[in-house]
């Protein structure tokens, strides 16, 4: 009995600081799973958006991102976010999109939100459209391209 007073508390620690590094007689117990770097994700303002909801939401692999918010945000290029197989939900609207072609890969998608974007090719939004089906949020306008 007399063990499970130590190490019952030394169990408490280690779950409650998950997202530190614990250490006992300068060796390390236990630490925290490094965050995801997202590869070659081109346009900084895309980049900005991913990097911060991976810390938000402490993502520690590419496949534990399912969600991605990046309204308002100033985003033109999509090169890279494909990289995210699991997204199955993103807010892209109120950016400067041109191009929509890396959602096309992501065949998790439910939900898309691309409205504000009139620039993106009325031809990628039919195409993002059978892929979505009726989840898909798009402007009234799209460019001929």
């Amino acid at each position: 009995m007399q063990r499970f007073r130590f190490v019952f508390p030394l169990f408490l620690l280690l779950t409650a600081c998950a997202d530190y590094v614990v250490t006992l007689n300068n060796m390390t117990i236990s630490e925290p799973k490094p965050l995801y770097q997202p590869l070659e994700i081109l346009d900084e303002n895309l980049r900005g958006c991913v990097s911060e909801t991976i810390r938000s939401n402490l993502v520690t692999g590419v496949g534990d991102l399912e969600m991605l918010s990046c309204s308002y945000a100033g985003i033109t290029n999509l090169a890279g976010i494909q990289q995210f197989t699991q997204l199955s939900h993103i807010k892209l609207d109120h950016n400067n999109l041109v191009g929509i072609e890396p959602l096309l890969f992501l065949e998790n998608l439910r939900l898309v939100d691309i409205t504000g974007n009139s620039e993106v090719a009325c031809r990628d939004i039919a195409e993002l459209k059978k892929l979505i089906g009726k989840d898909l949020l798009i402007s009234d306008t799209c460019s001929r391209q």
